[in-house]
């Protein structure tokens, strides 16, 4: 079964990590975590199915190992989400970022090529759009547009002006235009490549040593306009620290096979360095 296009989780659920977050701290937001993230490891079957099995059968870990590793993921997964509405509601200057490759984006935007920054679901790169405002250049974040409407609107109400912008994927291919517009103005596009809903065109590849469907999408956005392409992930190091990567530039106008293969190369080194913090929690092999 593949991913159905929602961010899982309720309104009252985000309720209540943002009063905690503003009124007891981030200490007492990770707390009440520990809770939430038992509750999902005991309830959530369909997802505990499968982080299990990535760690179990896929890593290798023993049964107890992959049982407790799928716990601390999921703990993982809420602590990306509270970092996320700490620093977009302004908390930004308590976090640090160290960078690794940072000078590659440095020298995109002083050259004023902007390109595509391709990303995947490990680590938090919601965080690294806010981080990344430093470079200076306009970034776009391409997102799946299935979120429920009562959630967007009540993180937007609690949240500071945007760094970014994002472009919503829509039925009507209008993000394509966009798309297309952006880098034409030499802005950063930032894209996932490690998922896809129900329906899109996929493409099958070797990842962690059994083949596994990528979206074919993201791999067209990088290469059919000749833009430079970038692999960046941003991986939690501390309790208010990230450490943002990013691979030298390369261009692929027209080899899209090259570039799926460089990504899904690197996307493994990522997770097989960060497994407790790749956050895919569906059955990416099926």
């Amino acid at each position: 079964m593949s991913w159905d296009g929602k961010t899982r989780g309720n309104l009252f659920g985000h309720q209540i990590f943002v009063f905690a977050l503003n009124s007891l701290g981030l200490w007492f937001a990770y707390f009440i975590l520990l809770f939430v993230a038992l509750y999902f490891f005991l309830f959530v079957r369909r997802s505990r199915k499968s982080v299990f099995y990535f760690f179990h059968s896929r890593l290798g870990y023993s049964v107890l190992s992959a049982y407790w590793a799928t716990y601390i993921n999921f703990f993982k997964f809420g602590q990306n989400l509270i970092d996320k509405f700490a620093i977009m509601s302004g908390g930004k200057s308590k976090y640090s970022t160290t960078h690794k490759g940072g000078e590659y984006l440095d020298e995109m935007t002083k050259n004023g090529t902007g390109g595509v920054l391709m990303s995947g679901h490990v680590g938090n790169f919601e965080v690294g759009g806010q981080l990344l405002e430093r470079l200076g250049g306009k970034i776009n974040v391409i997102m799946q547009d299935e979120d429920h409407e009562k959630i967007k609107k009540y993180v937007e109400s609690k949240s500071k002006k945007k760094s970014f912008n994002i472009i919503a994927i829509k039925e009507d291919l209008s993000h394509v235009i966009n798309i297309k517009n952006a880098l034409t103005n030499n802005e950063f596009i930032c894209v996932h490549g490690d998922r896809f809903i129900e329906g899109a065109e996929t493409i099958e590849i070797d990842f962690l040593g059994k083949k596994a469907k990528f979206p074919k999408g993201p791999f067209v956005i990088a290469t059919r306009f000749g833009a430079p392409v970038t692999f960046n992930f941003v991986i939690k190091t501390g309790m208010r620290s990230y450490q943002f990567s990013a691979t030298e530039p390369k261009l692929y106008r027209h080899k899209l096979d090259e570039c799926m293969k460089d990504y899904v190369s690197k996307l493994e080194e990522v997770v097989r360095s960060n497994p407790h913090q790749w956050f895919n929690h569906y059955d990416f092999w099926a």
